[in-house]
């Protein structure tokens, strides 16, 4: 057995020397005994063809760096200048006063020049090949400014907008949600379709339920059609929610706000300031305070839905009651209209924007929910002159700090 041992056993081998490196067919590899860094010891080893090959492998490289670079900075400065260019144009075509400015309700226009052509070049990537949109949707919940925004597009001449939410009402809540949701699939294909033909851009407003029951569908909808997403939300929803208790208490008015007719004027935007509601029932307020919260978390579980990355621009209610006509351009530029066509919205605001004029019992709002830190910023109105001046933290209800 020792002898078969031995015959197998393998004959020696050399071990070549540790850290070698290849250097070419010629040299074979070369020992780096005199430094671990094997790029070292090949140039000192073989400083001639080192020397030779690194000077074409720099001239090569060196030329294809410079294109690259020159390439990649000339794109990278030219964007922002031509959407800086454009923004400036379609800011010099704003008028000097908003529609809102005169009422006496409204807030004041605070952004500068610089904020409003910031906002304007800082638009959403699909916005930036400046062609217009083949289609859009407005995702919305109520009492969001959407009606106004969509009555001002609704006249614009390159749109195609027949009913504000069509697919919202009447046969599209008949049966399960599903089947509801499918047939509201069918009707946007067709609308995008038919407006397409016109060459306008069509698009109306949606709220997220349907979108929610088929999402798949409507993500293949919005890719096919290329459709730019336009998000009405309103930051403040105790503001909201003090719109649905006066519609609780009957007043339709703050349902879809004043319509303005051709006889109406900018003065018209909202009633006056003599209009207020007695909020008795701060159970029931809180409770339309949460129902918002859970409104707005749809849309936004909507939009991540159908994924329109780099595609949705969010239009808050407080900047479009603060400067609509700025707020206008910024939607058009983004959906790519012609930004020289503007239109007055045709709904007024009905309800005064400063809370202690709307509610009459406003002191008993602030210690309810004044002590929740998530309500708070909503009841401090500095703007409009209103806050809670008159605390009893004794009488705070931390029962009403929850938003679920």
């Amino acid at each position: 057995m020792v002898a078969a041992a031995r015959r197998h056993k393998r004959p020696p081998t050399t071990r070549r020397p540790r850290y070698c490196v290849p250097s070419s067919p010629q040299l074979g590899y070369l020992p780096t005994a005199f430094s671990p860094d094997p790029i070292f010891a090949m140039a000192k080893h073989a400083p001639f063809i080192t020397l030779r090959l690194s000077i074409k492998d720099l001239i090569i490289f060196s030329a294809v760096f410079l294109l690259l670079t020159s390439l990649f900075f000339s794109a990278l400065i030219s964007t922002p200048q031509q959407r800086l260019q454009s923004a400036r144009h379609a800011l010099s075509t704003l008028p000097s006063h908003s529609f809102l400015a005169s009422n006496s309700t409204s807030v004041s226009t605070t952004l500068t020049h610089q904020s409003r052509l910031r906002l304007l070049a800082d638009l959403p990537q699909c916005a930036h090949k400046q062609t217009r949109a083949k289609s859009f949707l407005m995702l919305f919940m109520g009492h969001s400014g959407s009606t106004a925004i969509m009555t001002s597009l609704r006249q614009h001449s390159q749109t195609h907008i027949l009913g504000l939410e069509p697919v919202d009402h009447g046969i599209f809540r008949n049966d399960t949600n599903k089947k509801n949701a499918l047939r509201a699939v069918k009707f946007t294909e067709q609308f995008f379709l038919n407006g397409t033909k016109t060459s306008l851009t069509p698009g109306f407003k949606i709220r997220p339920l349907h979108i929610s029951n088929a999402p798949r569908r409507f993500t293949q909808l919005v890719r096919r059609f290329e459709t730019r997403i336009v998000w009405s939300y309103r930051s403040n929803v105790l503001k909201q929610a003090i719109g649905d208790y006066g519609i609780f208490l009957g007043d339709r008015t703050a349902y879809e706000g004043i319509k303005i007719d051709a006889n109406s004027t900018s003065s018209a935007v909202s009633p006056a300031s003599s209009r207020s509601i007695y909020i008795d029932d701060m159970n029931r307020l809180h409770s339309f305070m949460k129902s918002r919260v859970a409104g707005d978390k749809q849309v936004s579980q909507a939009l991540k839905a159908i994924t329109p990355d780099n595609c949705v621009l969010p239009v808050s209610y407080e900047s479009f009651l603060r400067d609509p006509q700025f707020t206008m351009l910024r939607i058009q530029t983004f959906l790519g209209l012609d930004v020289a066509e503007q239109h007055e919205s045709l709904r007024a605001k009905a309800n005064p924007d400063t809370l202690c004029d709307l509610v009459q019992n406003w002191q008993h709002v602030c210690e309810a929910f004044f002590g929740c830190v998530q309500w708070r910023w909503m009841l401090d109105d500095f703007e409009n002159g209103c806050s809670c001046s008159t605390l009893q933290p004794s009488r705070f209800g931390r029962r009403f700090c929850s938003i679920k």
